[in-house]
Formats: C-alpha cells, structure tokens, sequence
C-alpha cells in the first residue's frame, strides 16, 4: 500500500509507561510489525485483507536476544498499549490502520479496516486497539 508508514526496526521501542505483553511469534515477526494471536495462540502479522488477520491486537516491540527479527516459535514483546517511537515522517495528528501488506501501519484503512492508534509525533504513535473510531 502507498500510504505504509516507515520505521527503522533497530529504533523501535515503547516508551514508558506502555503495557507491554510476551507471546511467541507464530512465523519470522519484526519489531515495529503489527500482530494479531492466531488459533494456535501464537503471535503472526496482521493484514488488513481479511477479518481475522485484521483483528490486530499489538505491536511487536522486542525480540528476545540482539537483532530486529523473531524466528517462528521465538520470544517477542508485544505493545497493547502506549506510545512507542521509531517510526517517521507521519502527519500529526493521524489516525494509523492495519495495512493489507503483512505487518505493516498505514495511514489509510486495509480491506477490512482496523483503527490500530495515531500519532503523537512524526516519530511517535499510540497503540490504542480500542480506539472510538474503529469500525470494528
């Protein structure tokens, strides 16, 4: 989608105080991906392509070890909640949605549209999964 918004994975972090949850990434996941829990409890992208992998519940924002990526069955933090920073070049204020590419934010709403939060800056949002102005 044209209107993806960019981060740079290595500086992707949630900010205190956020509500930050672990899980175990169903496939290889990235920080800054947007991530919904699969039927089998794991962690997978979210797509905005159909209703289940649009019901993003997060942002991943840690993997275990060093690095930007999670390998299939790997430990990864999860933002519910809060503002995480590393993301850039966004309009202020604007709302951000599930994308239709896997993983992705944009700042227009997939196929099945998900309000995911908004920005606080040009480098900060706010995961807010249960923003008023969702149509879900």
């Amino acid at each position: 989608m044209a209107n993806e918004i960019s981060c740079t994975r290595a500086n992707v972090r949630p900010m205190k105080p956020a509500t930050v949850i672990r899980g175990v990434a169903a496939g290889t996941l990235y920080k800054g991906d947007l991530v919904y829990l699969n039927s089998s409890g794991s962690w997978a992208q979210a797509d905005g392509g159909s209703v289940t992998t649009a019901d993003a519940k997060g942002l991943c924002v840690g993997v275990a070890g060093t690095g930007t990526a999670a390998a299939a069955s790997g430990v990864i933090d999860i933002c519910t909640e809060g503002v995480v920073t590393g993301y850039s070049s966004m309009t202020i204020p604007e709302l951000f949605y599930v994308s239709n590419t896997a993983g992705s934010l944009s700042s227009a709403a997939g196929s099945k549209s998900r309000v995911m939060g908004y920005s606080l800056t040009a480098s900060e949002v706010y995961v807010d999964i249960g923003h008023p102005a969702d149509a879900t």
